[in-house]
């Protein structure tokens, strides 16, 4: 192992994967502006209440069959497995097809009792399920495109990857002008601008398939579904993660609703939203160290493990600090990005508010890193247990109680409180992982 090389490619594949994903947190990103500029509170205070189906439906099966299936992909290429590489990701992708389709069907049965459960009443209510209706119908696209996108960064294709997130990006962002603006479509033009989005990447995907020196192979097509169970656990930390998202915005939601009202719904929506292009860089970086992770470990190289473990951990510490400070200064000029009406009361909820979410980012950046660096190298108890601490086991009883207590400045801290907490469940979990040992083991479909 060459020290200068490995350096080397991590910086590569930390670098492109951060980009990558923030791309993708455009999706999120360009709809929160457009929809803030056209509808207003109302639109916003939609949007925020329809996330939760997007991150635990639509997105989180996704991330979790690519994740799964790509990190033991490179894995077995380390084991110089190659056709039991291959069987991953076909297996993810059938998988993929049959739930979409699944998921849509249901959907289209339920959608009315959906909207409901997600807390929306009068006008959010119409555009809540409009919103959902266009894209819950493109489940397809951004499931296929998650195990694709997983898989070309384990698959050495990391540019091809960050390409297909950047070319989405901006495929989703002049929709969401074209469709909201010259077409006054509303939020049915901005879900058809998501949903176009993993459309156009996944032609960009396509480019894959020409290179000479990949491992991924669809021909011949033959999924092992007894493999299913080994992608689904160790994709399940990646999964937990990005649904937690879903859950605390609908537990959050909720609460606001309880104690306050659909104006601070709308607050939270912005703090939220500007987070999660935060969220998805660090998640990015968190992603981008997983394929030589994965890599290393399957080749039973502990000192690369540990070196890149290291490096990743820098890396993280670096971008939270100056992302803290960076929110704590230009928190009222970020809300007011979002604010496009000038409304004065939104403006006064919003800028303390996401000055104190802000705070949680040192702590939930290393979460997101432990999480997803024990998912590579098979720990998945342990990654498992720290996701449930993230999505639920702290937030979910912290803004019951901080909301109740101290209302909406309880509300903002939660976030800050539960990261930290699930930081110290980390260091107590470190030192028995395999992450610590760096000791590979066998890769089997059990």
């Amino acid at each position: 192992m060459e020290v200068k090389g490995l350096r080397r490619d991590f910086t590569h594949y930390v670098s492109l994967n951060a980009i990558a994903m923030l791309g993708f947190s455009f999706y999120v990103l360009a709809d929160t502006f457009f929809i803030a500029y056209y509808i207003g509170a109302d639109g916003l205070a939609a949007l925020s209440l329809a996330l939760p189906v997007f991150y635990i439906a639509i997105n989180g099966p996704g991330i979790l069959l690519g994740i799964g299936s790509a990190a033991l992909f490179s894995i077995s290429i380390g084991k110089r497995q190659f056709k039991q590489a291959s069987q991953y990701s076909q297996t993810a992708l059938a998988t993929g097809v049959v739930y979409a389709l699944a998921l849509t069907a249901l959907f289209w049965l339920f959608r009315d009792e959906v909207c409901r459960l997600m807390g929306a009443e009068g006008q959010i209510f119409y555009y809540v399920r409009d919103y959902l209706s266009y894209l819950v119908t493109f489940t397809l696209a951004f499931v296929l495109f998650q195990v694709f996108l997983a898989t070309l960064r384990n698959d050495g294709s990391p540019r091809v990857a960050m390409a297909a997130m950047l070319v989405g990006n901006l495929v989703n962002t002049v929709f969401d002008w074209f469709l909201m603006g010259p077409l006054d479509m509303g939020l049915d033009g901005a879900a058809l601008a998501t949903g176009a989005s993993p459309l156009s990447s996944l032609l960009v995907v396509a480019i894959h398939f020409f290179k000479d020196d990949r491992y991924l192979s669809l021909r011949p097509f033959k999924p092992d579904f007894s493999l299913l169970p080994a992608i689904a656990r160790t994709g399940l930390p990646a999964f937990i993660t990005d649904a937690s998202n879903g859950v605390s915005t609908y537990a959050f939601n909720r609460i606001i609703l309880f104690i306050a009202n659909a104006l601070a719904v709308s607050a939270y929506s912005i703090i939220l939203n500007t987070a999660l292009v935060i969220i998805y860089i660090l998640t990015g970086i968190a992603q981008g160290v997983q394929p030589l992770l994965s890599l290393y470990f399957g080749r039973g190289e502990p000192d690369a493990v540990r070196r890149l473990w290291r490096w990743a951990i820098r890396t993280m510490l670096v971008a939270s600090v100056g992302i803290v400070a960076l929110g704590e200064v230009f928190a009222p000029t970020l809300v007011a990005l979002f604010n496009t009406q000038g409304d004065a009361a939104l403006q006064a909820l919003a800028t303390p508010g996401m000055r104190y979410y802000y705070l949680a980012f040192i702590p939930m950046a290393l979460n997101i890193l432990a999480v997803n660096a024990l998912a590579a190298v098979t720990d998945a108890r342990a990654s498992v247990l720290l996701s449930l601490c993230r999505a639920l086991v702290f937030p979910i009883p912290l803004v019951i109680i901080l909301g109740s207590v101290f209302h909406l400045t309880g509300v903002w801290l939660t976030i800050p409180l539960a990261e930290s907490l699930t930081f110290l469940v980390f260091l107590a979990l470190y030192r028995h992982s395999r992450l610590a040992q760096g000791k590979s083991v066998p890769v089997t479909p059990s």
